[in-house]
């Protein structure tokens, strides 16, 4: 039964959130369901391309987890794109509560089939001590930040132009890269985690913050 506490661990802080920030409001459910069927839809379409990788490169898990690092923000970032403009109905008034829940939405997604359906085979079936996946929980928290903060600067895009996509493009390849480089350096789940909150929490704030003011003088300027 304690296998519970690194699935709640992996969900329940962004599940609070987003009933916080959508006040259960049935709009704003509706966008963070579609945030996570945007990375459902961007996992299965980069999934070809994934194969191929990792039957032509079988002994090289270097190149393969570049690849995938890479093939993420390619596949997501443009989809995040066409899914938030039309959340936002073009750009023309950006809510930051549907930000918040398209990105917690997607981060969902993302933790619901990446960690807690693996997690939960790793427990049930190989017996593998609770205490051992609470490292993968809290690392999927980091990313659903980083969703987040995505879901601004994609938001930051729709109103400066789609040439700027490039942007958010090049920071979840990044971010991916970083994780993969950690993996190359240390073997320590809780090292790994470590590197990852110091680095890209303050960062995701970071992009938030000054996205939504970027996009809030945007808005409101005479």
């Amino acid at each position: 039964m304690l296998l519970i506490i690194p699935l709640a661990l992996a969900m329940l802080p962004s599940l609070l959130i987003l009933a916080f920030t959508s006040k259960m409001k049935t709009k704003l459910l509706l966008t963070a369901i579609m945030g996570g069927g945007g990375w459902f839809i961007a996992l299965i379409a980069r999934m070809p391309i994934l194969v191929l990788f990792s039957k032509g490169f079988q002994e090289n898990y270097v190149i393969v987890a570049v690849a995938s690092s890479i093939l993420a923000g390619v596949f997501e970032e443009p989809a995040r794109y066409l899914l938030l403009k039309h959340v936002l109905k073009g750009g023309g008034n950006v809510d930051v509560n549907a930000l918040v829940s398209f990105g917690l939405g997607w981060g969902l997604m993302e933790a619901l089939v990446i960690y807690v359906f693996q997690a939960a085979y790793a427990g049930l079936a190989l017996n593998i001590d609770w205490v051992k996946l609470v490292p993968g929980a809290l690392e999927r928290n980091i990313a659903t930040l980083c969703h987040v903060a995505l879901s601004f600067i994609v938001a930051y895009v729709i109103i400066k132009g789609l040439r700027l996509i490039f942007i958010p493009i090049s920071l979840h390849a990044l971010a991916n890269l970083y994780a993969t480089f950690l993996l190359q350096i240390t073997e320590n789940p809780w090292l790994i985690e470590g590197f990852l909150a110091l680095a890209l929490t303050p960062t995701s704030i970071a992009l938030i913050v000054f996205s939504w003011k970027t996009i809030a003088s945007s808005q409101f300027s005479p």
